[in-house]
C-alpha cells in the first residue's frame, strides 16, 4: 500500500513538473489546493461507515473519513487545457492518493468542445466536484445518493456543448460515448475489492440561471463486473447446474443509471433535491435513492436539515426460488443468502448543521446525521457483520438508530 501511495504521487508530481515547464513560456499555469480538516465520532460502537472510510470509533474522533488535502493544476493556452487533480486522503490502510482529473480538453469554438482523459463521472449534481468539499453547504454528500455507485471516475472522452436558452438562461450537454474504469472500493472494514466498468455510455443535460436555478438530468449505461468475490463465484457455480443463477452474476453485469436534480434559490431560501434509479439483474440489487435538502443563508452563517433515502429492490433477497435438495446444495444456499444480505444497503439519514464562512475560502461546518437501515432476505448469522452496504453494522448490535458527529474547516484556495 505505501509502495503504491508513493508510485502514484510521485508519477504526479513529475507529471505536473514536466508540463509545467515544458509549456511555461507559451501557456497560462493556474494552481488551486483545496481540503478539509475534519474530526467525526460514531454515537455506539459496532458501526463502519463503508465507502465513506470511517472508523469504528466512539472514545477517539477520527480524522479519517472526511480529512483531505488535493491540488489542481490547469495549464492553458488559447482552445487548448490541461487539467491534473491529486487528492491525498487517510483511511483505515493508511495514505492513499487519488487522481481524479488528468485530462486535455480542446474547444472547436464558443460552443462546442471535446475532452479526453480521466475525469470524474457526470452522474448527478456535484458528482465533477465531489471532492471540493468547500463549494458544497453540507459537510458531506448524502451517503444513499452518492454511494448508489462506487465508482467516481473514468478513463475516455466527452463531447460538451453550451449554449443559451435566453437571456436568462444558459445549458450545457455532456455526451460521454465511451468510457471505462477499475477502482478498488472499499467493501468492508479495512478491507477491499475492485470494480470494473467497461463500455460506459452516458448524456447530461444541465440548465442554469446563475445560483437561482439549476436542473440536472443523466442517462448512464454500461458494463459493471466486481471479479474479486472468490465465494460469491463458488455458490454460483455450484448451484447452476440445478438451477438458474444469472441473476446473481458478478461479471459483465449490465447496469443503467437515470438521475434528476434541482437546486432553487429564493431569497435566502435554497433547496437541493435529487433522485437516482440503478436498474440491473444481477448480484447487484436494483435501487432508488433521493434526498432533499433545505437551507437558510444568513449573512456568513448558512443553517440546514437534509432527508436521504435509499431503497433496495426486496425481490433481489428473495431466493425461495432456488431448489437445494442436497446437504451440499442447503449450505451453498445459506451462503448465498449471506452474501445477499450483506450486499443490502437500504437506509435513511436526517441531517441537520451548519455552515459558517469565516472568509473567503475557509469555512467552518458542523453537521449530525441521524442513520437506521434495515435488511431484506435472511442469514445465517455466522458472519461478522450484520448488514452491509452503505452502513456496516457488526453482528449482535442493536438496531437502534446511529449518530454520526462531523465537524471542522473545508478551505479552497
Amino acid at each position: 500500500m505505501q509502495g503504491l501511495f508513493m508510485k502514484k504521487i510521485n508519477i504526479a508530481l513529475l507529471l505536473a513538473f514536466v508540463m509545467t515547464n515544458t509549456v511555461a513560456d507559451d501557456f497560462e499555469t493556474k494552481f488551486n489546493y483545496f481540503g478539509n480538516l475534519m474530526t467525526s465520532n460514531l454515537s455506539r460502537d459496532g458501526y463502519v461507515l463503508n465507502n465513506y472510510l470511517h472508523s469504528d470509533t466512539v472514545k477517539t474522533p477520527s480524522l479519517s473519513p472526511y480529512s483531505k488535502v488535493g491540488g489542481q493544476l490547469s495549464i492553458f493556452k488559447d482552445d487548448l487545457s490541461f487539467t491534473a487533480q491529486v487528492i491525498v486522503q487517510n483511511n483505515n490502510e493508511g495514505y492513499q492518493v487519488k487522481i481524479p482529473w488528468l485530462n486535455v480538453k480542446y474547444n472547436f469554438n464558443e460552443n462546442l468542445s471535446l475532452r479526453a482523459g480521466r475525469m470524474q463521472t457526470t452522474l448527478l449534481l456535484n458528482s465533477d466536484s465531489a471532492n471540493i468539499d468547500y463549494i458544497h453547504t453540507m459537510a458531506h454528500n448524502s451517503f444513499e445518493v452518492y454511494r448508489l455507485m462506487a465508482i467516481d471516475s473514468y478513463n475516455g472522452f466527452e463531447v460538451i456543448y453550451n449554449d443559451s436558452l435566453n437571456d436568462e438562461y444558459s445549458y450545457s450537454l455532456i455526451l460521454t460515448p465511451y468510457a471505462r474504469s477499475k477502482e478498488d472500493v472499499n467493501s468492508g472494514y479495512e478491507s477491499e475489492t475492485q470494480m470494473e466498468m467497461k463500455r460506459a455510455i452516458g448524456a447530461r443535460v444541465n440548465i442554469t440561471n446563475n445560483d437561482e436555478f439549476e436542473f440536472v438530468a443523466s442517462y448512464t449505461k454500461l458494463k459493471l463486473s466486481i471479479p474479486d468475490n472468490a465465494k460469491l463465484k463458488t455458490v454460483v457455480a455450484g448451484l447452476e447446474a440445478i438451477n438458474d443463477m444469472s441473476r446473481y452474476s458478478n461479471e459483465n453485469i449490465d447496469v443503467s443509471i437515470v438521475t434528476l436534480a434541482l437546486k432553487y434559490g429564493y431569497e435566502n431560501y435554497f433547496l437541493n433535491s435529487e433522485v437516482a434509479k440503478l436498474q440491473t439483474k444481477s448480484f447487484l440489487s436494483a435501487a432508488i435513492a433521493y434526498s432533499v435538502m433545505l437551507g437558510y443563508k444568513i449573512d456568513k452563517f448558512t443553517p440546514y436539515i437534509a432527508y436521504s433515502r435509499k431503497i433496495s429492490d426486496s425481490e433481489k433477497f428473495d431466493t425461495s426460488h432456488i431448489q437445494a435438495t442436497s446437504p451440499l446444495e442447503n449450505i451453498l444456499k445459506t451462503g448465498l443468502n449471506d452474501l445477499l444480505y450483506l450486499s443490502d444497503a437500504n437506509q435513511k439519514t436526517i441531517s441537520t448543521g451548519f455552515r459558517y464562512d469565516l472568509s473567503p475560502g475557509i469555512a467552518l461546518k458542523l453537521q449530525i446525521d441521524r442513520i437506521t437501515n434495515s435488511n431484506y432476505g435472511s442469514s445465517s448469522g455466522t458472519g461478522i457483520y450484520k448488514s452491509g452496504g452503505i452502513l456496516l453494522k457488526k453482528a449482535g448490535v442493536s438496531d437502534k438508530p446511529l449518530y454520526v458527529y462531523t465537524a471542522g474547516l473545508s478551505f479552497a484556495f
